[in-house]
């Protein structure tokens, strides 16, 4: 009973190890951006603006594992764009309400005379959250009273920058946007009114629908399986190529059999810079195939958290995070150069594994067994047999 009970628990333990890990599961970001000119307008609720905040998600079927909150807005006056966004909130689990971090937020907000710049909020707001949470995916929720501040439109808006900034911010404003805008677009999905505002939903998206394994990995691409005693063996040297634009997080290496999509021969999440010997018996070589995964994290500078995810969107350039090739067979060597070595001769020979060798080896025992019969035929036919007619007494 007491082994059974040891049993059992370890089965319980172990099982999680196993299980911890889906490859098509994909990690959401959820940042919350907070105009700073919330304190001076009478649309604040943080009720009522979770309650819009979790329909536009649940609308939209963005479902975040973990959420965490910035504050926007330009003092009035500031020469340059640093602190135009502030994290006021670290990213943490996920909750089905955001009142809670809404107070939080809102309790943040610094007094004196702020200016939203919302056209911007959405780049500077991504930039206060590098290096702080890994994901596949980022979205953010916009909360502002949709006010320009005074101006009439998005080029009033803009014009701040040029008419409060000093040479030196306006330079550094430029080159920050850039940055963000070369890296991601900036997807918008939905828009909720709310009392005195409105709440936007937006998605990050990296500009990376080019991108190619063969960037960071050097693998090969024509894969032979050598012919052992009872199976085949696969050499895959697998080397990781410097690229201080990307850095290889999670590496999987697939062997199945095509005819049954469920027949899983080796699968391993493997380091690069390696050579994998992977082992296929005979009677799964048939239509097998080898499949790399990688999950790669952005080294942009601005935000460092993407991680390009193979089983992601296309346009985050999941179709070139995987690489899928047939196997080949190595052909069976002969003997002589005209018979196939079988299998049977092959397990005979002891002496080698490789088949190559067997064959020579059984070519040379052939040719000596032929040599060996031909001498004892010519010995037999070469023997002296007196004919009992010549013998006499």
């Amino acid at each position: 009973m007491k082994k059974f009970i040891l049993l059992l628990f370890s089965l319980i333990t172990v099982y999680p190890v196993f299980c911890q890990i889906d490859d098509k599961k994909k990690t959401e970001l959820l940042i919350v951006a907070l105009d700073m000119r919330s304190r001076v307008n009478t649309y604040w609720s943080a009720s009522s603006i979770s309650s819009s905040i979790y329909s536009i998600l649940s609308h939209n079927e963005v479902n975040p594992d973990y959420v965490s909150g910035v504050l926007y807005g330009i003092e009035d006056n500031a020469p340059t764009p640093t602190g135009f966004s502030k994290l006021a909130k670290e990213p943490e689990t996920a909750k089905n309400s955001y009142v809670e971090l809404l107070e939080t937020l809102h309790s943040q907000i610094p007094s004196g005379t702020f200016y939203s710049i919302t056209s911007f909020a959405k780049p500077y707001s991504l930039m206060a959250l590098k290096g702080k949470q890994s994901a596949n995916r980022t979205f953010m929720v916009i909360i502002t009273d949709g006010e320009y501040n005074g101006n009439d439109d998005y080029y009033g808006e803009a014009s701040y920058v040029k008419n409060k900034f000093t040479e030196k911010g306006k330079k550094q404003f430029k080159r920050e946007i850039k940055s963000v805008q070369t890296n991601y677009f900036c997807q918008f999905i939905d828009q909720r009114n709310i009392n005195g505002g409105y709440i936007q939903l937006y998605e990050f998206i990296p500009l990376q629908q080019y991108f190619a394994l063969e960037s960071v990995l050097n693998f090969p691409h024509d894969i032979v399986a050598e012919r052992k005693k009872g199976k085949y063996q696969v050499k895959f040297p697998i080397i990781a190529i410097k690229n201080n634009d990307y850095k290889i997080e999670r590496l999987v290496v697939t062997v199945s059999n095509e005819e049954s999509k469920n027949d899983v021969i080796y699968k391993e999440e493997v380091t690069p810079n390696k050579e994998l010997i992977i082992n296929i018996p005979n009677n799964k070589i048939s239509n097998a195939n080898i499949e790399v995964k990688a999950w790669v994290r952005l080294c942009d500078g601005i935000y460092e958290n993407t991680i390009l995810h193979p089983e992601g969107s296309k346009l985050q350039g999941a179709n070139g995070l995987s690489r899928k090739f047939n196997i080949k067979l190595e052909e069976d060597a002969k003997i002589l150069g005209v018979l196939p070595l079988p299998d049977f001769l092959f397990y005979l020979s002891f002496w080698t594994s490789s088949q190559s060798t067997a064959a020579n080896s059984w070519a040379w025992i052939l040719i000596l067994i032929a040599i060996a019969v031909i001498v004892y035929i010519l010995y037999k036919s070469n023997i002296y047999k007196p004919d009992t007619k010549e013998i006499k007494i």
